[in-house]
């Protein structure tokens, strides 16, 4: 007999996701389901493959009375109230804990490079003034190389040193910063930083790539960014909440910082994000680039994720 689960992941752009699913469990996806209609209808499933934008939290837990495993297929399960989980004798496992498996992932790495270079190059910029306006003066734009620039990782896990490892393939000068590791954890190549201040005093761009919680809850606030060079860069793709959004719109008004790149947003939303405060500067101004969060969304990054997913959601039900 299949298991009844529930997904509310993106996985209908996935055909061989689907038929893997459909032929492993008896079960419904609902892409982004909302919070109320998943407080109404968790009782009916004993698994869960949740989205990394919508809350489980005590309530839908408690209305979750037959439910025995639920699997998070992102690295941050910050969303997931996983103690209570626990408490509830209910297995919970995510992508973020499954080390192995993480370490073959690429994806946001790469695209954390791409946002490094599209600030460096003036890409968003340029193409715009040529699309839009035809413009063909490159003298206006601000370009500069990625090679031979200090570069500042703060968090030096998976994520971390994957990025550490393109930026040095790059000719760059990689340090960082990350009380949670050892000496031998930090290649040759990588300048290891005992605090936060050292490295942000050094750095040219300054990337962040650790987990959300308490700890690193506006991590990046008004006295770090002041720490900074002048002119120097900022690039978040790790979570909402880890820069402080208030303190960065002012540091690219008052040209402290050159420019900032963010993968990730306080209070996204995948209904839409036309209200938060980032997204209404960045309308006018061009100093700042914003993604929807696209660092974990390659296709054969979610495909290889998604089928992963179902795979050890089967395993935990199963025992």
């Amino acid at each position: 007999m299949k298991h009844k689960v529930l997904c509310t992941a993106p996985f209908m752009k996935f055909p061989s996701v689907m038929k893997n699913f459909h032929d492993v469990f008896d079960g419904d996806i609902i892409e982004y389901m909302t919070y109320e209609e998943v407080l109404k209808n968790i009782h009916q499933y004993n698994g869960m493959i949740p989205n990394a934008r919508i809350k489980v939290d005590n309530y839908i837990i408690d209305n979750a009375t037959n439910l025995k495993a639920l699997y998070q297929p992102s690295m941050g399960y910050e969303h997931i109230d996983y103690k209570y989980l626990e408490k509830k004798s209910i297995s919970f496992n995510s992508l973020g804990l499954d080390h192995e498996f993480k370490e073959t992932l690429w994806s946001t790495a790469e695209h954390t490079i791409s946002l490094i270079l599209s600030l460096l190059k003036s890409n968003y910029q340029s193409m715009y003034d040529v699309k839009n306006y035809g413009k063909w003066d490159n003298r206006i734009y601000h370009i500069n190389d990625l090679r031979n620039l200090n570069i500042g990782i703060i968090g030096f896990g998976n994520i971390g040193k994957k990025v550490g490892y393109l930026c040095n393939c790059f000719g760059a000068k990689v340090a960082a910063y990350d009380p949670y590791l050892k000496d031998k954890d930090f290649p040759h190549y990588v300048n290891r930083k005992f605090s936060i201040k050292s490295l942000l005093k050094k750095a040219d761009m300054v990337t962040l790539h650790v987990p959300s919680n308490d700890e690193t809850l506006n991590l990046i606030g008004k006295h770090e960014i002041n720490m900074m060079k002048d002119d120097s860069y900022l690039i978040n793709t790790a979570r909402g909440g880890i820069v402080d959004e208030l303190a960065l719109i002012d540091s690219l008004n008052s040209k402290k910082l050159l420019g900032a790149a963010v993968d990730v947003l306080d209070d996204e939303s995948p209904f839409g994000v036309e209200e938060q405060r980032l997204v209404k500067y960045s309308k006018n101004h061009d100093n700042v680039i914003i993604t929807p969060h696209l660092g974990g969304s390659s296709y054969p990054y979610m495909e290889s994720i998604f089928l992963h997913s179902i795979k050890k959601l089967k395993t935990m039900l199963d025992n």
